[in-house]
């Protein structure tokens, strides 16, 4: 496929350069990571998706990045943003869907709160984040800063680090985390106005998945897909993944299309006096409904993830919630809701009763209580099972030694922060234990020392009695004489 050539835009007196395809709306907008340019894998899979269906595309790099001028040491968040507000606006027009990788997810994010400040803005169609790593600087990054690093940054500005994913080494300044603690969007709601669909592989070693899990939570009144791949990594460029993406633009351009250019609604109408109040208290209400709304997908998104994550081998793991509270899981039919011979009323259990009280009394009497509370034993045997679980697994624990006792709580973020506290515990007490090792040793050789201080004490009073014995008998016998 030709590339188109690049354009250059200047922003702040620095070449950014520009790569865009024309085409029908909605359009797509790329937005690379840290260090990445428009030419990589992801960012060519989009503009083949918009060749190959006729939708606007548009990709930039950067300052400091690929073709566009200036510093990449330079670079802060405000800038990045700065210039892709300024691509955003000068070549792009009517409905445009943000496509972010990695740090791109986090400056697509601050562009729709910049461009709904006042006013929302409805030029974003939807959000497709990638391993989405907003805040990293803060959330990721600096609890992991060694005293080395926090030397580097107070002392030159900046350190380095090697990367996985190119010979030269990644570059943070001290300007860059600054500037990210004052972009970070992960302090409250996220108001979008728009849908949004976030891919994260779960064996990302980058941007853990419990991270985008946040994000969800900060998403909760806005149309929601979240997938996690399980063996996805934070590239998320293989043909699988990258098909999965390619349907996740069509499902939102089509959908975009569709609000874009539905039929208009129809002229409200004009209502009696009488019942305007009534509308307005409709209208009034309507506030409350949407917060209790939210309120439930949020309790339905936890309780899917908790049951996904421990119990689902399926890739990819999608969690979806819809602004009007609609909610969809796949999960294998219940045999006592979908079997032929379910817990209810049905000829089939009744004639099995009526056949077991003929047969054998007791049969019949069984039938009846499976139809009446047969329902229950899903949940029974639920918890059997996990009084079971908990059984041998302390049975384990306490033939094993000291092994954790703790079980899943379901928080994925929680359950690695417990185990990681654990396994810094353990240690603790494995460095206490050798301690105490060496000074019982210490303490037994001074114990034996002494003892042998004292014994040879014993020794020389006992062979100087014996002298002086000796002595004395011989001058009682040279009396005696």
């Amino acid at each position: 496929m030709a590339q188109h050539p690049a354009e250059m835009l200047d922003v702040d007196n620095l070449p950014i350069a520009v790569r865009r395809r024309p085409g029908r709306l909605p359009g797509l907008v790329w937005l690379g990571g840290y260090r990445s340019d428009m030419l990589g894998t992801k960012a060519e899979q989009l503009d083949l998706w918009a060749a190959e269906n006729g939708h606007a595309c548009v990709r930039h790099d950067y300052s400091g990045h690929g073709e566009s001028g200036g510093a990449f040491r330079d670079g802060t968040i405000s800038r990045w943003l700065a210039e892709s507000l300024a691509v955003f606006r000068h070549f792009t027009d009517g409905p445009q869907i943000l496509v972010g990788s990695s740090m791109g997810a986090w400056i697509a994010l601050r562009m729709v709160q910049e461009l709904n400040r006042g006013a929302p803005d409805d030029r974003v169609a939807g959000l497709v984040l990638i391993a989405p790593a907003p805040d990293f600087t803060v959330e990721l990054m600096e609890p992991q800063l060694t005293d080395r690093h926090r030397r580097d940054l107070e002392q030159q500005g900046y350190f380095e680090e090697p990367s996985e994913y190119g010979p030269e080494p990644n570059l943070y300044t001290r300007a860059l985390f600054e500037d990210g603690a004052r972009n970070r969007v992960l302090t409250g709601l996220i108001e979008t106005h728009c849908p949004v669909t976030v891919l994260q592989g779960m064996q990302d070693p980058d941007v853990p998945y419990a991270h985008a899990l946040k994000l969800v939570d900060h998403l909760p009144a806005e149309d929601v897909t979240l997938t996690l791949i399980r063996d996805g990594d934070h590239r998320l460029s293989r043909p699988q993944a990258l098909a999965r993406l390619r349907r996740a633009i069509a499902d939102l351009a089509t959908r975009a299309q569709a609000s874009y250019a539905g039929p208009a609604a129809p002229p409200e109408p004009v209502l009696a006096a009488a019942t305007r109040p009534a509308a307005r208290r409709r209208h009034a209400s309507w506030p409350a409904k949407r917060a209790e709304k939210r309120q439930i997908s949020q309790e339905i998104i936890r309780f899917y993830l908790a049951f996904v994550l421990k119990r689902s081998r399926f890739v990819p793991i999608s969690i979806s919630c819809s602004r009007m509270g609609c909610f969809e899981r796949k999960e294998p039919e219940n045999m006592t809701t979908s079997a032929l011979i379910r817990p209810a009323w049905t000829p089939a259990t009744i004639a099995l009763m009526v056949l077991g009280f003929i047969v054998f009394w007791p049969l019949g009497l069984a039938m009846l209580a499976y139809i009446l509370w047969g329902d229950r034993l899903v949940g029974f045997k639920r918890d059997v099972n996990e009084a079971t679980d908990g059984f041998f697994a302390s049975c384990r624990a306490h033939k094993g030694g000291r092994r954790s006792r703790h079980a899943r709580t379901g928080n994925v973020a929680f359950d690695d922060w417990r185990s990681k506290e654990l396994e810094r515990i353990e240690a603790e007490r494995r460095k206490l234990e050798e301690m105490r090792e060496e000074f019982d040793d210490y303490l037994r050789e001074l114990r034996r020392a002494k003892d042998q201080e004292e014994f040879d004490r014993f020794m020389a009073d006992r062979e100087r009695r014996r002298s002086e014995k000796s002595s004395d008998d011989k001058a009682a016998g040279l009396l005696d004489d």
